[in-house]
């Protein structure tokens, strides 16, 4: 796992990531999500709008050094649903509320369904692993936790 600690690599948000504006296909997947962007969630930090592929996307932060590590776009039309735009295999870490105290960590499969988690339950951190496997990078991550993981990851 040391090995694993070493490929993290710093991630540069591309220029055709630019600041999401709340409107648009996007805003109705959020809403439709139970998803909101107002003052007392940490979201609006984390996600752009790639203008390039037309794609909602979620920035992967590393808490632990403090660093955007990779992003995920999600796709209203496009194949693949879901694109990784690094290297990093990294997940995508959201805890909701940032002040109160990690309860446990719950392990998903997608960006929003690490919001939705951390959104709907106090005190869990959501953390997405963008796919159905998780990665020897994302086990050392997870390693770090200061708290309990549920791993919970549907039938596919």
């Amino acid at each position: 796992m040391p090995n694993a600690e070493k490929e993290v690599t710093t991630f540069s948000i591309p220029p055709y990531f630019v600041p999401y504006e709340n409107k648009g296909w996007a805003k109705d997947w959020l809403a439709k999500h139970n998803v909101s962007l107002d003052a007392k969630w940490p979201l609006g930090n984390l996600i752009r709008t790639d203008v390039r592929n037309n794609r909602l996307v979620f920035l992967c932060y590393n808490p632990f050094s403090n660093e955007y590590v990779d992003a995920v776009g999600r796709s209203n039309k496009e194949k693949p649903k879901w694109l990784r735009y690094g290297t990093s295999r990294q997940g995508f870490y959201y805890n909701g509320r940032p002040y109160n105290l990690c309860k446990r960590v719950v392990v998903v499969e997608d960006a929003l369904s690490a919001v939705c988690i951390s959104h709907a339950v106090h005190g869990v951190v959501g953390y997405a692993l963008m796919g159905t496997s998780m990665s020897e990078e994302q086990r050392a991550f997870l390693a770090k936790a200061p708290c309990p993981i549920i791993i919970c990851l549907d039938r596919d």
